[in-house]
């Protein structure tokens, strides 16, 4: 009977928690584009100004993270992002940037479908948070295809849902900004 109590109130935490904060999570990814961002824009800008020549200032997403500020900029991510809920970690792999949210909790078999739908409906409110981000890495980033990852895992390491996103975001950030513009004429 305690085991059922932990479950539900555990569901219950997870819905309140994405439900209570909106959109908590598509807030959290803004919040780390804009520390990445805000890092990249005003530290490198000066010395990307300099390299004028068209080489990028980083050859990989990983140099991009390893840079000092960039990391520390990851390091304020962590501390503000995790939570008694789940933990936060950003890293590289390959040609992608990868958010990852890991419940600290197991999410039980038999609640993860409602979990996967609640967190699916977030990715719909990322285009546009994840498009400044997605220029910064095209702008500073010798890569030609970059991609930008959302993962939600479940304590085991098992990926409840995920999505990626590539520089087509930023085409349908412009396409929105552009019927949102039309409903208000």
């Amino acid at each position: 009977m305690k085991k059922f109590f932990a479950v539900v109130i555990c569901a219950v935490m997870i819905v309140s928690a994405t439900a209570c904060t909106g959109s908590n999570k598509g807030d959290n990814v803004e919040s780390s584009a804009e520390i990445v961002n805000s890092t990249v824009s005003n530290d490198e800008s000066s010395q990307a100004e300099s390299n004028k020549d068209d080489s990028k200032m980083f050859a990989s997403i990983q140099n991009y993270l390893e840079y000092p500020n960039t990391k520390k900029s990851i390091e304020t991510m962590k501390s503000t992002l995790s939570t008694t809920l789940y933990d936060f970690d950003c890293y590289a792999d390959g040609d992608a940037l990868i958010y990852e949210y890991k419940f600290t909790k197991q999410i039980p078999d038999d609640k993860l479908e409602n979990v996967k739908n609640i967190l699916d409906d977030t990715f719909e409110d990322m285009d546009s948070t994840l498009s400044d981000l997605m220029e910064e890495l095209l702008e500073y980033v010798d890569i030609e295809n970059p991609i930008i990852s959302v993962k939600y895992v479940n304590n085991d390491g098992s990926v409840i849902t995920e999505k990626s996103f590539d520089k087509s975001i930023l085409e349908e950030t412009i396409s929105d900004v552009n019927s949102s513009d039309e409903k208000s004429v």
